[in-house]
C-alpha cells in the first residue's frame, strides 16, 4: 500500500473520511504509482467524490443538541418558585403560636424533677 502520512491521514478523518475509504485511496495511488514507473500509460482513476458517508449525516442530523437556554429559563423558574414557597413556610412558622407547645415542656420538666426528688427521699 502506498504510504499515507498522518498528517494527511488526520485530513482526511476531519473532512468527513472514514478508515476504510483512506485505505481505498491510498490504493488507488498505489495503483497509480506503479504503472508510473513501468512507463505504461494508465487511465485517469474517477475523481473521488467529498462527500460525508450519508449515514454519518443522517447520525449527525438524529442527535440534536439541548436548548441549554431554555433548561436554564426552566431551571431559574423552579428555584424561584422554590424560594417563594420556602420563604411562605418560614414567614408562616414565624407567626405561630409556641405558647402551649412551651407551657407542655415546661410541666413535663417540673414532673421530672419532682420525681427526681421523690427517689432521694
Amino acid at each position: 500500500m502506498a504510504k499515507v502520512g498522518l498528517k494527511d491521514t488526520l485530513a482526511l478523518i476531519a473532512k468527513g473520511y472514514s478508515k476504510k475509504e483512506i485505505d481505498a485511496l491510498a490504493a488507488i495511488d498505489e495503483e497509480q504509482e506503479a504503472p508510473a514507473t513501468e512507463n505504461t500509460p494508465s487511465e485517469a482513476p474517477a475523481p473521488v467524490e467529498d462527500k460525508k458517508d450519508p449515514e454519518d449525516a443522517a447520525a449527525k442530523e438524529s442527535i440534536q443538541e439541548p436548548d441549554y437556554k431554555s433548561m436554564y429559563e426552566e431551571l431559574l423558574e423552579k428555584n424561584k418558585q422554590s424560594e417563594a414557597k420556602i420563604t411562605k413556610l418560614q414567614q408562616a412558622n414565624v407567626h405561630t403560636d409556641s405558647a402551649p407547645a412551651s407551657e407542655e415542656a415546661k410541666k413535663k420538666q417540673e414532673e421530672d424533677l419532682q420525681s427526681l426528688f421523690r427517689s432521694y427521699m
